[in-house]
């Protein structure tokens, strides 16, 4: 009788096959309730909320109360296997009529290098009025509005803000994700993340390797490295930009700019401005003027060429050398209300009406 020979070919194909025949052992979703209470309130009451690796979803009502819900989701082949997870959790939850906290207190261990599929999600129900302190780290969180003063640190995660109304807000993010729909007045940093926000009355940033955009603003201070920034239009902007494109639609009144190693773009001067100055190192900047514009006009420029076009440029005074370039004059028939200040060291400037 002929024996059979079989290559290892076969062989390995019939061994995956019979791992596939093998049931995978099923899994279930298993939710608990671990904190639901609520808290009768005054009005400016305080809410301190400390999570990690979960959602925080704060939204609005009428009542003078804040009430807390935190669910924990684990996903397991058994409900003993969940609940001893979810006995590993602790949520330290105390308040009073001033004010609530809310604090996550487990080891990131239960997590088990993300093996065992949990997440810690926290609801809660305020009122607009609260002054709110809220930090999250490796999860998503939602905010309504809020009227009272905020401070807000969000780490590896998102957010999202419908309104931040006060006029003291601090905000920090980093590497993550941010949208604003509206900050009246503050303070941010953010770090390795995107920032976008709507409308805001005044404004300071501080940006590092990041993009960051804003539709509207009519006061803006910003330090900004690497990364970009788009702003859509600005009544005052102070700006240090190093590294980075930064690009303005619309500058209604005035800007400072300081820039090198990188470029600066602002695509229509309003004109009705009142001053334009420009510090430019190892950059390339582009200043386009309405064309009814009229100013007075300054440029200091080292190792590079002011360029410009249209209008009626006339200049009282123009020294041109081989390495040092000067322009003194106006632009319009009416400068006086309005000022072009220029300081550029290899980097060329471009000015157009």
């Amino acid at each position: 009788m002929k024996k059979m020979k079989l290559n290892s070919g076969v062989i390995l194909m019939m061994l995956l096959m019979m791992l596939f025949l093998i049931p995978a052992k099923a899994t279930e979703k298993i939710e608990r309730i671990i904190v639901d209470k609520k808290f009768h309130v005054v009005k400016n009451a305080s809410l301190s909320v400390e999570h990690k690796f979960g959602q925080i979803r704060c939204k609005n009502w009428d009542e003078s109360s804040i009430s807390v819900k935190v669910t924990v989701s684990v996903e397991t082949a058994s409900d003993e296997k969940a609940q001893k997870i979810i006995d590993k959790i602790d949520i330290k939850l105390s308040g009073n009529q001033n004010g609530v906290t809310v604090e996550s207190d487990f080891s990131d261990k239960i997590f088990n290098n993300n093996k065992n599929n949990i997440s810690i999600d926290i609801d809660i129900m305020m009122p607009e009025s609260v002054r709110l302190d809220l930090e999250n780290q490796f999860g998503t969180t939602y905010i309504e509005n809020v009227s009272g003063p905020s401070n807000i640190n969000i780490e590896y995660g998102s957010i999202e803000i419908k309104a931040l109304k006060n006029e003291l807000n601090s905000l920090e993010i980093g590497f993550g994700e941010a949208k604003i729909n509206y900050l009246h007045k503050g303070e941010v940093e953010v770090s390795y993340s995107s920032l976008s926000i709507g409308e805001s009355l005044n404004l300071s940033i501080e940006s590092s390797y990041s993009s960051f955009s804003i539709d509207k603003v009519e006061i803006l201070e910003i330090e900004n490295e690497g990364g970009g920034v788009d702003v859509g239009m600005v009544s005052e902007i102070e700006l240090s930009s190093s590294f980075s494109d930064f690009n303005i639609d619309n500058l209604q009144q005035q800007v400072s700019a300081e820039t090198d190693y990188g470029s600066l773009k602002i695509l229509n001067i309003s004109n009705d401005f009142s001053e334009v100055e420009v510090n430019n190192t190892f950059g390339s900047v582009k200043l386009e003027f309405d064309k009814d514009a009229s100013f007075n006009i300054e440029a200091d420029m080292e190792f590079c060429d002011l360029n410009y076009s249209g209008g009626e440029f006339s200049f009282s005074k123009k020294i041109i050398e081989s390495n040092e370039k000067y322009y003194k004059g106006s632009v319009g028939s009416n400068p006086e209300k309005s000022n072009v200040q220029i300081e550029s060291s290899f980097g060329s400037i471009f000015i157009g009406l």
